[in-house]
């Protein structure tokens, strides 16, 4: 993270072999919950399902 305060994030990016964008929220969760906020996190997204009641029937 140190490089990104003064270097373009997307050249610290190209050489991490990573996005800029992938990068950049790595940086955000840095900026915001520090060493904390690299951890791992889920990447799954529980899609909403429409409640049974709603849900039409033939």
């Amino acid at each position: 993270m140190e490089r990104c305060r003064s270097r373009p994030i997307a050249h610290v990016a190209a050489e991490a072999g990573v996005s800029r964008a992938c990068l950049s929220t790595w940086k955000s969760r840095y900026d915001t919950y520090d060493e904390a906020g690299l951890q791992d996190h889920s990447s799954v997204h529980s899609p909403s399902q429409t409640p049974p009641e709603v849900v039409e029937t033939d």
